[in-house]
């Protein structure tokens, strides 16, 4: 809430602050408030046409409602801005699974993991990839080293026995 009041305050002196509105927008994915999260990423792309974190702030809000398609859109277009934005190759790479295309989102998570080795949300979209390929092994690897990375990982942990499971039910 804090976030969301004091970028509020600096838009109101100032409505040219693509970066407050961009905050705000983060505060607002992560209250859930996706369309609000869009708008505030919406104006700060008008203010400022590159600003990549207005672009994966939207793409994720996008990922989060399903919006797939423009998700991708929007993450490549930070991509292209920046090739080196980590988050937007792992937003896209979600999308992508969320699509079926398991080998765009290998892609994208190998790219990622690139730039930053220790980024445990590549690792367990990569896994979730191997998951689509029904490549048990590949993704219980991967599982287990977005794990090493991040013990935390809820997704991780999940998705690990998951695939065990499946693994198991094919053998």
């Amino acid at each position: 809430n804090r976030a969301i009041v004091d970028c509020t305050k600096a838009i109101e002196i100032d409505l040219k602050l693509a970066n407050a509105y961009v905050t705000r927008s983060w505060a607002y994915n992560e209250k859930r408030k996706y369309d609000l999260s869009i708008a505030d990423c919406t104006e700060a792309i008008k203010i400022d046409p590159n600003n990549t974190f207005a672009y994966g702030n939207r793409g994720l809000a996008y990922v989060n409602q399903g919006k797939f398609d423009q998700t991708i859109v929007d993450c490549t277009r930070a991509i292209k801005i920046d090739p080196k934005f980590v988050s937007a190759y792992v937003t896209r790479s979600w999308a992508y699974n969320e699509k079926g295309k398991y080998d765009l989102s290998i892609s994208d998570c190998t790219k990622a993991i690139e730039i930053d080795s220790s980024n445990a949300s590549a690792y367990n979209n990569r896994g979730v990839a191997y998951l689509g390929k029904k490549e048990w092994d590949l993704a219980i690897k991967e599982f287990n080293e977005a794990l090493r990375f991040n013990p935390n990982h809820t997704h991780a942990r999940n998705n690990i026995i998951i695939a065990l499971r499946m693994k198991h039910e094919r053998t």
